[in-house]
This record gives C-alpha cells, sequence and structure tokens, in this order.
C-alpha cells in the first residue's frame, strides 16, 4: 500500500544521499520506470548522485509539452501517459536540466560548450526555444550519456566529444580533460 506522504526513492549502494521523490500519485507503471530511470542516472553519473538530493517527479496529464524541469521547485513534471522510450527520454533530459541547475559549475558549461564546437563564453541559455541553446544539448548529452540513445527528434547534434565531457564530469573526473574537438 502506497504512502500518503510522498514515496521516497534511495538506491542500494547509495546510502540515501540524492534521495529523489516520486509523487504517489504517479500511475504505478511510471513509478516503476521513474525508479529505474533514476537508477541508470545514477550508475551513468556516479560522482552527481548528490546533486539528485531533493528532486521530485510528478505527472500531469495536461502538460503542454512532454516534460518541463521547474528549478524554482526542483521538480519534473512528465506528461502522462506516454510511452516508455518517450518518458524515459523525457525523464532524462529534465533531469540534465536539473543536474546543469544543482551541479554544473562554469568550467563544466566551457568545456562542454568548446568540445560542441560553440563559443564557451556564448549565453548559456542562447535563443530561448530554438533547441540548439547549450543548455538543451548539455541535457540531451545527458539522456545519451545515460541511455545510449539520442535524444531525438528533438535534440540530436550531440558531438561525442560533448558527450564524453558529460560522461567524464559524472565520474567525478575533469571535463576540461580529454578530446574537445568536434
Amino acid at each position: 500500500m502506497r504512502s500518503l506522504a510522498m514515496l521516497v526513492v534511495a538506491m542500494v549502494g547509495c546510502g540515501g544521499a540524492g534521495s529523489v521523490v516520486i509523487d504517489p500519485a504517479m500511475p504505478d507503471d511510471v513509478e516503476v520506470l521513474a525508479t529505474a530511470v533514476v537508477a541508470s542516472v545514477r550508475e551513468a553519473l556516479p560522482a552527481r548522485t548528490g546533486c539528485l538530493e531533493g528532486l521530485r517527479v510528478e505527472s500531469a496529464p495536461d502538460l503542454a509539452d512532454r516534460a518541463r524541469y521547474l528549478p524554482a521547485d526542483t521538480t519534473v513534471v512528465l506528461r502522462v501517459p506516454a510511452t516508455a522510450p518517450r518518458l524515459t527520454a523525457s525523464l532524462v533530459h529534465e533531469v540534465g536540466h536539473h543536474l546543469d541547475a544543482a551541479c554544473a559549475d562554469d568550467a563544466l558549461r566551457h568545456a562542454f560548450a568548446a568540445a560542441q564546437g560553440l563559443d564557451p563564453e556564448a549565453d548559456w541559455d542562447g535563443t530561448a526555444g530554438s533547441g540548439d541553446e547549450p543548455r538543451e544539448l548539455f541535457a540531451a548529452a545527458v539522456v545519451q550519456v545515460v541511455t545510449g540513445e539520442a535524444d531525438l527528434p528533438r535534440h540530436g547534434g550531440v558531438t561525442a566529444p560533448a558527450m564524453d565531457v558529460v560522461a567524464r564530469w559524472g565520474r567525478g573526473e575533469d571535463p576540461g580533460h580529454g578530446s574537445t574537438a568536434p
């Protein structure tokens, strides 16, 4: 039986660090999927587990977008129903925005932009809504690092060196070392 309180997802071996709160009103199958997605993020980006602390995952059937990250509330809202692959990509993409907001610094952003072939000094938010803003490409790279799949059709143009920057950062390595040529 579900608790009336929020269900806290604390993966085995994480010691409770970086717990993610999943709304108990979430459909059971989506809750299972969200729990698995969080586990995949933890596995792919183990040094960033603490960045997940306090993140909430909720659903909304009438959401205009597939998903949305609300930084003021540290909440990811998913449009449900949707297919499992779409929910997975959407959740990981929005978790990418959360990781950016919660843990990324200028060094990571500059290394990512350079590896993506962008001006490291350019505005991280870029032209809102264009889909190729550095912050959107960063979230798309998180999807590719975590799932091995391109975050298509929205953001498929992430370079291998940019994904390498995200992967190194996720392992706790210096993201500025390694190949940065697009």
